[in-house]
C-alpha cells in the first residue's frame, strides 16, 4: 500500500514540475520532472521483481500459518478446560498422525503447541499416557498426508484401544476413521469403554452417538465463520474459539442443531 501511494506522489510531482517548465518557463522544471518520473518508474519496477519473486505471496503465507498456529492454541486450550472440568483424573490416548521429522515445520510445530496447550489446559487433573502416531504412506518429501491417505480404519482404531488398556480417554486429533460405523469400540461395555474425544471431525452423522454417549465431545467448524486474513485473533482462548468452532457434546446438541439445522443429518420420520 505505502508503494502505489508513494508512487502516485512521484506521479504527482512529474506532472507538477512539467507544469512549472512548460507554464512558467523555470529551467529547474524538466529535470525535476525526469528525476520524480525515474523514481515512481523504479518503485514500480521494484514492485514487480517483488511480486514475481514470491516474497510478498511468502509473506501472507506466513501470516496465514501464524493465524492457524494461534488457533490452534487457543482451540486445544479451550477444549483441553472444558474436559478438565468434566473428567478430572482421566488418563488421556491422544491419536494423531505420523509426521517425518524434518519435512514439515509447520506440522512438528503445531504438535509441539498442541501437547503444551493440553499440559496447560490439564494443569495435572488430566494426564497424557501416550500418543499414537498413524503410520502414512510415502506422499513425497515435504508434504503431509491428509487423514484420508493414512490407514486410519475402524479395525486400527480398535487395536490402537486394545494396545493402550490405561487410557480411559481417547482423544483423537485426526476425527473417526471413514468407516467408523464398523468399529468394535461401540460394542465395549460402557463401564469399560474409554470416553471418546474428537478434536477435529465433522457432526453430520454423530447427533445420536453424542447423545447416547458413545461420544463425549466433537470440535466442528462453526457454520457461521467468516475467514478474514486481517482479522486478529483474540487473546482469550474461549473468545478465539469461539469465533470459527463449535464444542458439540450431549448438554448442547440438541441447542446446536436448532440453531445450525444442516449440521446434522436429517432425522428419520
Amino acid at each position: 500500500m505505502l508503494s502505489y501511494f508513494t508512487m502516485v506522489v512521484f506521479a504527482i510531482g512529474m506532472y507538477w514540475a512539467n507544469r512549472q517548465y512548460k507554464c512558467n518557463a523555470a529551467t529547474w522544471g524538466r529535470p525535476m520532472a525526469g528525476l520524480f518520473g525515474m523514481l515512481a518508474l523504479l518503485i514500480a519496477l521494484s514492485k514487480i521483481l517483488y511480486d514475481l519473486s514470491g516474497c510478498h505471496t511468502a509473506g501472507i503465507h506466513d501470516k496465514i500459518l501464524r493465524k492457524e498456529l494461534a488457533y490452534t492454541r487457543a482451540t486445544y486450550l479451550h477444549l483441553g478446560e472444558h474436559l478438565t472440568k468434566q473428567y478430572k483424573q482421566h488418563r488421556v490416548l491422544l491419536i494423531d498422525n505420523a509426521i517425518a521429522v524434518g519435512t514439515n515445520k509447520y506440522a512438528e510445530r503445531r504438535r509441539e503447541i498442541i501437547l503444551e496447550a493440553l499440559e496447560e489446559a490439564f494443569d495435572g487433573h488430566l494426564s497424557i499416557t501416550r500418543v499414537e502416531h498413524l503410520e502414512t504412506p510415502d506422499t513425497g518429501a515435504g508434504s503431509m498426508p491428509s487423514r484420508y491417505e493414512t490407514n486410519f480404519t475402524a479395525e486400527t482404531f480398535d487395536a490402537i484401544v486394545e494396545r493402550n488398556p490405561e487410557a480411559n480417554m481417547i482423544l483423537s486429533m485426526i476425527g473417526l476413521p471413514m468407516d467408523w460405523k464398523d468399529m468394535g469400540f461401540w460394542s465395549i461395555d460402557e463401564a469399560e469403554r474409554p470416553k471418546l474425544v474428537l478434536a477435529t471431525g465433522q457432526v453430520y452423522e454423530l447427533k445420536q452417538p453424542i447423545l447416547e454417549g458413545y461420544i463425549h465431545a466433537v470440535v466442528d467448524y462453526c457454520p457461521d465463520t467468516r475467514y478474514d486474513i486481517n482479522d486478529p485473533v483474540p487473546d482469550d482462548p474461549k473468545e478465539a474459539f469461539d469465533k470459527r468452532y463449535i464444542l458439540v457434546h450431549a448438554d448442547n446438541v440438541e441447542k446446536i442443531a436448532a440453531a445450525h439445522q444442516n449440521m446434522f443429518m436429517a432425522e428419520p420420520d
